[in-house]
C-alpha cells in the first residue's frame, strides 16, 4: 500500500469522511491461516488478488516473503521484493522482522561483510533502519572508528549479525587486545551463540597465538553456553574438567555456575557464586542482574551494590534497580540521597514508582495525597471518533479474535502509533461498548494519561467475581487484578500452553477443581471460569498463609516452585519486595508486581464502585504496602 495512500486514508478517516467497510470475515482469516501454516505459499499468491484488505494483504505478503528469505535470500527477485515491501511500509514492524531475517539469512550465504553491507546500503530508507544495531555494525565495516565507538557498538551485541562482523574483522587487524575478545566470545556463548564464540577463538589463536589464548578457553564457553540451558550438565562439564582451567576461568565460571543454579534454586548456588565473585566486573549485564537479585534474596546490600556498580549505565535506569540503590543508600544512612531517588521514581506509574511514593511522602516538601486519576467521560462528552466503520480496526479484531497474535499485535501497534490522548481514549471507549476489553485495555495505557482508568481497569465480570469470592473467602479486587493480568478480560483466549478463558486455568487444574463431569466443564464460560480460578487461588492462599505475594508466583509457575523460593528466602530478613525482585523467572516476576499494583488499584475502584470522585493515589499506596506486609 502507498505511503501516500495511507496518508490520505488516515486524513479521512480522521476528518470522518467516506472509509471502506471490511469485506473479509474471520472465515477468511481462518482460511488464511491454515494456508500460511500448512506453509501453501502458491495457494496464497493465487488468493492475495481476491483479498480487499490492506491488513491481510500485508500479512500474505509479510509471510510470503518470509518463506522466501528463508529458502533462497541471495537472489534478485527477492531483493526487489523485500525493497517494495519495505518502501509500502516503511516504519511497520513487519519491515524491521523482514530486515532481520534476510541479513540472517544472508549472513549464511556471503563470505564478506563488504557484499553484506552493500545490501543493507541498498535498502530503502525506512524509520527504524538506523536503530537495527546489526545494521549500525555493518555500517561500521570498513571504516576507521574510534575504539570507544567500536566497544559501544559490539558489547552485548555478540549475537548481532552486523556487530559478529565487525568483531571478526577488527580482530583480524588486532586492534583491541586479546582479553576483549576473549570477553566477546564468553558473552556470545551465553547469549546462546557457541559457534560464533568458538569461531572467534579460533581467529584469535591464528591471530595473537597460544601466549594470549589457552587451550581450555573452548571448554569454558562450552560451559558457560550449557549453563543456561542445562545447568547441572555444565556443572558436570566443569567439574570433570576443573583442573584444566586457570584460577581466572575458575573464578569466571564458579560465578556463572551460580547464577544459573539460582534459576533451579540449587542449594550450590550461593557458594559459588562466593567463590567466583572476584570475576563479577567481567560478566555481561545479564548475569550481574541476577547476582543482585541473589543478594536481594539474602538481603546482602553489599553484595548488591558491587552488582550495581558493574551495570551498564542504560541498566542501571530501569526502575527496579533504581529502587532498591535507594534503599541501600537508606540503610547506609544516606537520607538525603535516598530521598531524591526516591522522589526522582514517586512519578512513575510502575510497581516500584508506588513503592518510591510510600518513601517519598514521608518527606513533608514532596506531599503526593492529592493527587488523583480520573474518568474520561469529561475529555470525550464532544467525542466525534467513529470506530465502527474503520476497516484497518475491523480486521485487526479479526485478527485477534483468530488468536493470530504476532501479527494482531503488529498490527496494532501500527495502527494506534500516530494517535493522540483523545483518540486513543475514544478508541478505548468504543472498543469497551462492544466488549473488547483486552484492546480497551491496551489503548488506554497507550494513551499515557491519568485519565481513563475505567477502560485501564475495567469493572467487567464484577458480579461473578463477587460472589465467586465470598464464596471462597478471596478479596474481589484480587481476583479482578489477576483477571486483567492472565487474560485482560478476553473470555475465548487460549494461551500455547493450553490455559483457557479469563483466569487462563489449565484443563487438568480445572478437573481437580471442579465437582462435575469433564462433558459439563467448560472453560470459556466465564462465570464457570471465574470460580473454579477463585476456587483455585483461595487454595494457593490457604496453602501459603494468606501470602499474596507467594500465592500469586504459585498460580503463575507452580506451587513447587513458589514453595521451593519461600524456603531459600526463609532464612533471611528479606522483605516481601525483596522476595518479588528475587524470583528469578522474568515472567512470573513481572506477573506478581502486575498483579499486586492491579489488585491495589481494584480495591480502591471496588470501594468507590460509582467513580463519582478521582481515584487517588495515596489509597493505591497505602494498598499496595498493606498487601506486602507480610510474606
Amino acid at each position: 500500500m502507498d505511503k501516500n495512500i495511507v496518508s490520505v486514508g488516515l486524513f479521512f478517516f480522521l476528518n470522518l469522511t467516506t472509509i471502506q467497510t471490511s469485506n473479509s470475515s474471520n472465515s477468511d482469516v481462518d482460511h488464511l491461516k491454515n494456508l500460511i501454516n500448512q506453509k501453501q505459499f502458491n495457494k496464497l499468491e493465487k488468493l492475495k488478488g481476491k483479498i480487499e484488505s490492506d491488513v491481510l494483504t500485508r500479512w500474505v505478503d509479510y509471510e510470503t516473503l518470509l518463506h522466501a528469505i528463508t529458502r533462497n535470500p541471495d537472489t534478485p527477485l527477492i531483493e526487489k521484493k523485500l525493497h517494495e515491501f519495505i518502501k509500502k511500509n516503511p516504519d511497520h514492524q513487519f519491515s524491521e522482522k523482514l530486515i532481520k531475517s534476510y541479513l540472517n539469512k544472508l549472513d549464511k550465504v556471503v563470505r564478506s561483510s563488504e557484499h553484506l553491507k552493500n545490501k543493507v546500503m541498498n535498502l530503502p530508507n525506512a524509520s527504524f533502519k538506523d536503530t537495527l544495531t546489526s545494521v549500525t555494525c555493518l555500517k561500521n565495516t570498513g571504516l576507521e572508528i574510534d575504539p570507544e565507538r567500536f566497544r559501544q557498538l559490539v558489547i552485548e551485541n555478540e549475537t548481532s549479525i552486523g556487530c559478529q562482523w565487525l568483531i571478526k574483522e577488527w580482530l583480524s587487524k588486532k586492534r583491541m587486545g586479546g582479553r576483549f575478545y576473549i570477553d566477546r566470545a564468553r558473552y556470545s556463548a551465553n547469549s546462546g551463540d557457541l559457534e560464533f564464540a568458538l569461531q572467534i577463538l579460533d581467529l584469535l589463536n591464528r591471530e595473537f597465538g597460544k601466549k594470549v589464548i589457552k587451550t581450555s578457553e573452548s571448554l569454558v564457553v562450552k560451559v558457560i553456553h550449557k549453563s543456561r540451558r542445562n545447568s547441572l550438565g555444565a556443572y558436570r562439564l566443569f567439574k570433570k574438567n576443573e583442573k584444566k582451567f586457570s584460577s581466572q576461568q575458575k573464578s569466571y565460571l564458579q560465578l556463572q555456575l551460580g547464577t544459573a543454579f539460582f534459576g533451579i534454586t540449587h542449594t550450590q548456588a550461593w557458594n559459588l557464586l562466593n567463590q567466583g565473585f572476584d570475576s563479577i566486573a567481567q560478566h555481561p549485564s545479564g548475569t550481574l542482574e541476577i547476582v543482585a537479585r541473589m543478594a536481594l534474596r539474602r538481603a546482602d546490600f553489599n553484595m548488591f551494590h558491587q552488582a550495581y556498580l558493574n551495570f551498564p549505565g542504560e541498566i542501571k535506569k530501569k526502575d527496579n534497580w533504581k529502587y532498591w540503590e535507594a534503599v541501600r543508600s537508606y540503610k547506609q544512612g544516606q537520607f538525603i540521597k535516598a530521598k531524591r531517588q526516591f522522589h526522582n521514581l514517586r512519578d512513575r506509574q510502575s510497581f516500584y514508582g508506588y513503592l518510591a511514593s510510600t518513601q517519598a511522602k514521608k518527606d513533608k516538601k514532596h506531599l503526593i495525597t492529592n493527587r488523583f486519576f480520573s474518568s474520561a467521560k469529561l475529555a470525550l462528552k464532544k467525542n466525534n471518533f467513529s470506530w465502527r466503520k474503520n476497516n484497518h480496526l475491523s480486521d485487526i479484531l479479526k485478527l485477534f479474535k483468530s488468536q493470530t497474535f504476532s501479527i494482531a499485535l503488529a498490527e496494532w501497534r501500527f495502527f494506534i502509533k500516530d494517535f493522540s490522548t483523545k483518540e486513543l481514549l475514544s478508541l478505548a471507549s468504543y472498543l469497551s461498548d462492544i466488549k473488547i476489553y483486552d484492546r480497551s485495555v491496551s489503548a488506554a495505557i497507550y494513551s499515557q494519561t491519568n485519565m481513563g482508568f475505567e477502560f485501564r481497569y475495567p469493572l467487567v465480570y464484577r458480579d461473578a467475581v463477587i460472589k465467586a469470592s465470598k464464596e471462597n473467602n478471596v478479596p474481589p479486587w484480587l481476583v479482578m487484578g489477576l483477571i486483567r493480568q492472565e487474560s485482560r478480560f478476553n473470555k475465548e483466549i487460549r494461551s500455547s500452553a493450553g490455559a483457557i478463558g479469563l483466569m487462563q486455568i489449565l484443563p487438568r487444574t480445572a478437573l481437580e477443581m471442579h465437582n462435575k463431569n469433564k462433558s459439563q466443564l467448560d472453560l470459556t464460560n466465564s462465570t464457570q471460569n471465574i470460580h473454579i480460578g477463585t476456587k483455585y487461588l483461595s487454595k494457593l492462599l490457604n496453602q501459603f498463609n494468606s501470602s499474596i505475594p507467594l500465592s500469586l508466583a504459585a498460580y503463575n509457575a507452580g506451587p513447587s516452585r513458589a514453595k521451593k523460593w519461600y524456603a531459600d528466602l526463609s532464612k533471611y530478613n528479606a522483605s516481601p519486595a525483596m522476595f518479588i525482585e528475587s524470583i528469578p523467572f522474568k515472567e512470573t516476576r513481572e506477573y506478581v508486581q502486575t498483579v499486586i499494583l492491579s489488585g491495589a488499584i481494584y480495591e480502591e475502584l471496588f470501594a468507590d464502585i460509582l467513580l463519582k470522585r478521582g481515584v487517588k493515589k495515596k489509597n493505591i499506596i497505602s494498598n499496595v504496602n498493606k498487601i506486602l506486609s507480610t510474606l
